[in-house]
């Protein structure tokens, strides 16, 4: 095998200096005092193996491990690790066996992260994980063991224990392995799961555009046949409104001269009134100077009574303010009176308390003279106290002998009594166990009803198997309704969102009211009676609004015209606006026209479903006529058509939500199902695991009886030594009473009197000394007061004197502010009032008489405003003649424009569509038909008939057959690569499965090797008993539980955590040597396992240390404080910590010191 040779370290925690560690064959041990960075070279070799976990390097992050400086050196921004592999048996594995060296480096840098290297080349942290799995060794491997790791195994949960097992079996590089095949399948899986989506979708929309080709083809060939109609139909309109344009220039000269004669009338009454506005503003102007001299007045008169009011309201502030300073003098007087009395108060107390602190110092002296005459006197009779003692003590030493090993003697008593009482209870305690395990209810179960329940439970499992399989069978065909009900509505979309288009189009004209104002809007008729409608209504149904803002509207005031005998009203196949309800009444519907028509009265009017219709005035169209410009009818069954699409959508959007809804139930039914199901397996698992217990209980039952029917032998045979005891030294100490009676009890008894009545004199003068000390702390604490007082009392006078001289300023304030006061009273009283109420009448007065003539001008001025309204009146209405004359000309006129410009229009579009003149439209028109050609009605037919044959295509893709080539050649391409991708996965999945293969054996036999290896190792360390290790919780081993049971000598068998501290220790150990044995690693790394052990057991366990280097050539690195572990070592490495916070290394080879001593020997 490879082996570990040095270990290198820079900027690592403690270690900031470059640091060498030699890693020899054999033991080599680390000592050095606590916290001096021993554990950090541990702690280093797991790092630079790969360690990803802060917490376990000790630390809050990665960054924790770089050394964070001292109050001498500055913190470093890497920290650098570095074992070197010996290589020269070429064992290392085949990526890195091309050296015969193998250098592995990791460097960390703040906010960089790590980096690794082997051999100077930089690798992925995967690498070095996988090389040292392969080497038996790692940052996880159970050849390191940290402290406190024997702690973990002794706590540690059972499958916790298993996953050391599994390092022991060196299987980690296959979990790791098996994890990335893992992550690769998910990731493939997930792969073909969206190209089979991709797959299913290509497919679809593959078929979907060989149906739009086959669209496209057929839509070509409907286009060419609506051009040819679109020329005819062009050429006709082109030809009637030339002829319209006539009719409308003659209409317009007779309004024209209409509106002349509304003109001279207008210009008459104009002169009539322009001399009433040349006399109007004269008046306007008497009347506003009449009303703006009496708004003066009425002005003066109200600010000559504010001047009142406000000398009023001025003299009563003025009153009120005196009242408040009168209020404040009478204060700020009263307060300086009181002000002086204080003072007076403290200049007396002043003096009282100097007088009184004067007297203080000769108390003081006198205290201190009276403290020390009574410590003099404490003195004395502490001394005479002491000689008497010493003499009791010399007296009462030979008693104390004796005395001794009485006491001695009752210890062994108690001791043996105890020990009695402690057995007798103990070995009915014993009996008391022996009882209750061979009546406990463990040994009464019969394993037979735990197999038969398993049984049991077995055919329950199957049966919810199988009612699951078809719950599953159910929900895969739900599902495919689902996938058809979704196909049907998307192909439904299509042609609704296709129809909506085509009317949007058809409808986006300046001649049709936008929104809710569209009459078209709030029409609803019945499938087949489109074109009957569009006939009766014409092109006003697609111009008319709803309001009577718009320009075309149907009023409310039409007359009710009787529908037509034998026929239905044209209403009842229509949802219409309530204003159209009169005219819809008076129209009669037949299914064909018959071929006598009936007499209509004025304004009725019958139709058929195919169009036809005929008037009262006897016009009569038939269908191909009435359907020459039916935008309006086509319009209708668009949107008729529009509505049954999208009720069959709401009706499959139904369907699609209850098989959503049945699918849910099934889901929720399944869930339920599989809920049992794992409700069933619990409990098998449950019963399973309580049977091997129970098995295992009854078992552990009859070994603690064995163990307790022994104890019990024992246990007796020890109750009877310790009574026999017991009655000798009852002999003893009744011999060693009777020398205790003699007569020197009483002259110590004496002595002891004397002592107590010193002590009772040494207490009254102590208490006399504490009063003496009381009383001059309290003199102290009289004349501190007193300095105190004296120093509050001068602030205090300092503060009253302050104070009375501002209350003495504010006084002379006061005295002066109430003079000038008085002034603004006197002032405010002398003034004259009876001036201002002379004033007053005088202004009322004046207004009076302004008021009268205002008036006068005003009635005069309406009169004549009177009659310029009326003759306005006259002139509105000859203006508004002229206007409606000017309107009907404007009609007129515009009639003509529109018409010119349609005729421009038609002629432009015939040029842009068609790139013709008209004359030239004409020849080719006539040259398309061979016969007559059609009028306009037939050519609109035949064109909406064309035109709805395209139309019922829907949306057509033009470059359909185009994108179907480039579909398939995609869909090729993505078969192979689902082809290829199922192939990948399969080779995945048989790797894993050989993966869990090998791991499942590698465990199994690395288990059997450890359990052996366990029980000879327990054996040695115990020197005797027995232990073995079992697998629990789980038949599959990479899921299952280790559970340790051992029985150290003398005792009975029992698991790991029910046995005492340091046989849990020594046990975990046996288990960590067993796990090493079995699969040896290159290195091992004990730190302080030694610590909780005696020096028996620490001789065993380096004798066990030796005797595995000499068989697996595994070298060792401990670290310990016991002298005999270190005795035993072939090299030590101290480890000091010289500066604080700073690491250093020092090394002895002991081997070679040895050898030297021998030769000096020699």
């Amino acid at each position: 095998m490879v082996h570990f040779s040095k270990l290198k370290l820079y900027g690592f925690k403690s270690f900031v200096d470059k640091t060498e560690l030699e890693i020899g064959p054999g033991l080599n041990g680390i000592v050095g005092p606590n916290g001096c960075g021993k554990s950090n070279l541990v702690e280093a070799l797991r790092w630079v193996m790969g360690e990803k976990s802060a917490k376990n390097m000790r630390g809050g992050g990665m960054e924790d491990v770089i050394f964070a400086g001292t109050s001498k050196r500055p913190a470093r921004n890497m920290a650098e690790v570095t074992v070197v592999m010996n290589n020269e048996d070429g064992s290392a594995p085949a990526p890195f066996n091309a050296t015969t060296e193998i250098e592995i480096n990791r460097r960390i840098e703040k906010d960089k992260g790590s980096q690794y290297r082997v051999n100077g080349k930089a690798v992925r942290a995967r690498d070095v994980n996988l090389l040292f799995a392969d080497t038996m060794t790692g940052a996880n491997s159970p050849a390191l063991v940290s402290q406190g790791r024997i702690t973990e195994i002794i706590s540690a949960k059972p499958s916790d224990r298993r996953r050391i097992l599994e390092e022991s079996a060196g299987i980690s590089g296959l979990h790791t392995r098996r994890h990335e095949a893992e992550l690769r399948l998910r990731a493939a899986e997930q792969n073909l799961t969206r190209l089979n989506d991709s797959l299913n979708d290509m497919r679809n929309r593959l078929s979907s555009l060989k149906r739009q080709a086959r669209q496209a083809e057929r839509y070509k060939e409907l286009n060419d046949a609506i051009r040819r109609l679109d020329l005819a139909l062009s050429w006709g309109e082109w030809s009637a409104i030339y002829q319209k344009i006539k009719t409308d220039r003659q209409a317009f000269a007779e309004h024209n001269e209409a509106v002349q004669l509304a003109l001279q009338e207008t210009k008459s009454l104009t002169v009539k009134v322009d001399d009433l506005e040349k006399n109007l503003p004269h008046k306007r102007k008497q009347s506003m100077e009449a009303q703006v001299a009496l708004q003066n007045l009425r002005i003066s008169l109200e600010r000559l009574e504010q001047d009142i009011e406000a000398k009023a309201k001025g003299l009563q502030e003025t009153l009120q303010a005196q009242t408040q300073l009168d209020e404040d003098n009478r204060f700020t007087a009263s307060q300086y009176t009181q002000m002086q009395a204080d003072l007076q108060q403290a200049r007396t107390d002043l003096e009282t308390t100097t007088q009184e602190a004067a007297t203080l110092p000769e108390q003081i002296i006198a205290g201190e003279k009276t403290l020390l005459n009574i410590q003099e006197r404490h003195s004395t009779l502490t001394s005479e106290k002491q000689t008497l003692e010493t003499a009791i003590a010399v007296a009462a030493e030979s008693c104390n002998a004796i005395e001794r090993e009485v006491t001695s003697l009752r210890h062994s008593e108690e001791k043996i009594i105890s020990n009695i009482n402690i057995l007798e209870e103990s070995l009915t305690e014993t009996i008391s166990k022996i009882e209750i395990l061979e009546n406990s209810p463990e040994r009464l179960i019969n394993i037979a009803d735990f197999e038969k329940s398993i049984e049991t439970l077995n055919d329950q499992i199957k049966k919810q198997q199988t009612d699951i399989h078809d719950l599953q069978d159910k929900c895969n065909t739900r599902n495919a309704d689902k996938d058809t009900f979704n196909t049907d509505l998307s192909s439904l979309r299509g042609e609704l969102s296709g129809l909506e288009s085509l009317l949007d189009r058809s409808m986006q004209t300046d001649m049709i009211p936008e929104g809710e104002n569209a009459l078209f809007n709030h029409l609803n008729v019945k499938d087949g009676y489109e074109k009957a409608v569009s006939s009766v209504l014409g092109s006003w149904i697609m111009m008319a609004g709803t309001s009577k803002d718009a320009s075309v509207y149907w009023s409310d005031n039409a007359a009710h015209i009787p529908t037509p005998n034998d026929t239905l009203p044209l209403l009842d196949f229509i949802d219409a606006p309530v204003s159209l309800h009169p005219f819809l009444k008076s129209v009669g519907y037949v299914d064909t026209l018959p071929p006598t028509l009936p007499v209509l009265n004025g304004g009725q009017m019958i139709v058929a479903k195919d169009g036809s219709f005929a008037r009262w005035d006897g016009l009569v169209v038939k269908g191909v006529a009435a359907n020459q410009t039916d935008q309006a009818g086509l319009i209708l069954e668009q949107k008729n058509r529009v509505n049954k699409i999208q009720e069959e959508i709401n009706k499959k959007q139904a369907d699609f939500e209850k098989i959503d809804a049945d699918l849910d139930k099934i889901e929720e039914k399944l869930k339920a199902y599989s809920e049992i199901l794992t409700e069933q397996q619990d409990k098998k698992t449950i019963t399973e695991n309580t049977m091997r217990e129970t098995r295992f209980q009854q078992e552990r039952i009859s070994d603690q009886l064995t163990s307790l029917a022994e104890k019990h032998q024992e246990q007796s045979l020890r109750l009877s030594q310790n009574r026999g005891e017991h009655t000798e030294i009852r002999t003893q100490l009744t011999t060693l009473q009777s020398q205790l009676h003699n007569d020197e009890d009483q002259a110590i008894d004496e002595r002891k009197q004397e002592i107590a009545t010193l002590t009772d004199k040494i207490a009254n003068v102590s208490r006399e000394m504490d009063e003496a000390r009381q009383s001059l702390a309290n003199f102290n604490q009289y004349r501190e007061a007193a300095e105190q007082k004296t120093k509050h009392l001068q602030n205090q006078i300092e503060r009253y004197d302050s104070e009375s001289q501002k209350l003495a300023l504010r006084l002379q304030d006061f005295e002066g502010r109430s003079k000038a006061i008085e002034s603004r009273i006197s002032d405010y009283k002398t003034q004259n009032d009876e001036q201002s109420e002379q004033k007053r009448e005088e202004l009322l007065s004046q207004i009076a008489e302004c008021e009268s003539s205002a008036q006068d001008v005003q009635i005069s001025l309406e009169n004549q405003e009177a009659d310029y309204r009326k003759i306005q009146t006259q002139l509105r209405e000859a203006e508004a003649n002229a206007a409606l004359a000017r309107e009907h000309r404007a009609t007129a006129q515009a009639n003509v424009s529109n018409s010119e410009n349609d005729l421009k229009r038609l002629s432009d579009d015939i040029s842009e569509n068609f790139e013709l003149t008209p004359q030239a439209l004409e020849e080719q028109v006539y040259s398309l038909f061979d016969e007559k050609i059609p009028d306009l009605t037939e050519l609109q037919n035949e064109k909406d008939i064309v035109v709805r044959q395209r139309d019922s295509i829907g949306p057509v893709n033009l470059r359909a057959a185009i994108e179907c080539q480039e579909t398939e050649s995609e869909l090729a391409t993505l078969e192979n690569e689902y082809n290829d991708l199922t192939q990948a996965i399969e080779q995945l999945r048989g790797g894993i499965a050989k993966l869990n293969r090998e791991a499942k054996e590698r465990l199994a036999i690395a288990f059997q090797r450890v359990d052996l290896h366990f029980q000879r190792l327990f054996t040695e360390l115990f020197q005797g008993g027995k232990a073995y290790l079992q697998m629990i919780q789980s038949d599959d081993p990479l899921e299952s539980g280790l559970e340790i049971f051992a029985q150290p000598p003398g005792k009975a068998l029992q698991k790991l955590s029910l046995l005492s501290g340091g046989e849990q220790t020594l046990t975990a150990t046996a288990l960590i040597f067993a796990m090493f044995l079995t699969n040896p690693s290159p290195i091992c790394v004990l730190d302080e396992i030694d610590a909780p052990l005696d020096d028996a057991n620490v001789d065993r366990i380096c004798s066990l240390m030796e005797k595995i280097v000499e068989e697996t050539a595994t070298r060792f690195i401990v670290i310990t404080h016991h002298r005999m572990t270190m005795a035993r070592m072939n090299r030590l490495y101290g480890v000091t910590m010289g500066e604080r916070g700073v690491s250093q290394l020092v090394s002895v080879d002991l081997a070679m010191q040895e050898e030297m001593d021998l030769a000096e020997n020699a």
